[in-house]
């Protein structure tokens, strides 16, 4: 009597095959894993960079533009015309309001510090300059601005009161 052998693959060549085929996926999961946290970082640090160079560029636009500055404990106004774009400094964010046409931008920046410098006279209390420290993918940045007054605009604060 022949005995008919069939084909078939033995329980170690399975098992030998499952245990292959689990560390190759086992490494791809990791690599994938891997992969994915680097672009989530990636992302977060280019939200950063692109609020703060945002920032930068409209905080430079307002600040040059304007006629003048004042500033208070908080707040920033910059006056153009007679028209205001007011920055409120928070603990996480800055909130920039124009109040011509009521848009309201905000910021996800935190400052750390304000130094204002004002124009040497006691009855002006326009800003000069202004140094301000935020926070910035854990490190501490500088955004300094210096303004320089037409004399017009000077003399027109300086004696605003009639006299």
């Amino acid at each position: 009597m022949k005995k008919n052998k069939i084909k078939a693959y033995t329980i170690l060549e399975l098992l030998i095959t499952m245990v292959v085929t689990s560390i190759i996926v086992s490494i791809l999961y990791l690599l994938f894993l891997t992969l994915s946290q680097r672009y989530e970082a990636f992302n977060r640090n280019e939200f950063e960079v692109t609020t703060i160079s945002l920032f930068k560029n409209t905080i430079k636009r307002d600040f040059y533009r304007s006629d003048f500055l004042l500033l208070n404990t908080k707040e920033l106004k910059c006056i153009r015309n007679g028209e205001a774009v007011i920055y409120s400094f928070g603990e996480k964010f800055i909130k920039r309001k124009a109040k011509k046409n009521n848009i309201v931008d905000t910021f996800t920046i935190k400052v750390k510090q304000i130094d204002p410098v004002f124009i040497n006279d006691n009855k002006l209390k326009l800003l000069k300059r202004i140094a301000l420290k935020v926070d910035f993918l854990g490190r501490e940045i500088g955004v300094h601005l210096s303004k320089d007054y037409a004399s017009d605009i000077l003399i027109n604060q300086k004696f605003a009161d009639g006299n």
